[in-house]
């Protein structure tokens, strides 16, 4: 295992507890989340993937910057990215839109497939995560991978948003 992949797996151990103890529900997401549905860790990977509801975004914020993650961007009501020990964590906020599909604020056009957050608890070694279903992350990959498609939220304009007023 690279030192990459070495830092963010004792990252996402962080990140899984974090969470549970913010009462925070979250899915793994992207590379991540493939290396957990098959139990191992295959490379090292760019970044951390993660879903949570976008009415827990105050919660993320706090849970995360309260262990030392640094507020690093976001895409408001979308997605909230923060940094930890040099590596890249998104947390993708969705929700339930107007037509009862599970989407991202501000690209319903591309709702997630039903389904999407009924993803196995996976294991590798000591660490749990639940991930994305497998059919969503693949209809996410094969929907986002080729052109037209919206833009990743770490491509859109960086929006520096005021913590939440807890925090003010």
């Amino acid at each position: 295992m690279g030192e990459v992949a070495q830092r963010q797996f004792r990252l996402l151990g962080e990140l899984e507890g974090t969470f549970a103890d913010a009462g925070v529900s979250s899915w793994l997401r992207g590379g991540w989340a493939l290396d957990f549905l098959l139990g191992k860790i295959t490379r090292d990977h760019a970044d951390i993937d993660l879903v949570a509801w976008r009415h827990d975004r105050d919660a993320v914020h706090d849970a995360l910057t309260a262990r030392g993650y640094r507020h690093d961007r976001e895409l408001v009501d979308s997605a909230v990215d923060f940094e930890k020990d040099g590596e890249s964590i998104q947390v993708l906020l969705v929700e339930i839109g107007p037509l009862g599909a599970l989407v991202c604020h501000g690209f319903e056009q591309w709702p997630f497939p039903e389904g999407s957050l009924e993803g196995p608890i996976c294991r590798i070694g000591d660490v749990s995560y639940r991930t994305l279903a497998q059919h969503a992350l693949l209809y996410e990959k094969e929907t986002l991978s080729g052109e037209p498609r919206p833009p990743a939220p770490r491509e859109g304009p960086r929006v520096d948003r005021a913590p939440p007023a807890a925090d003010r």
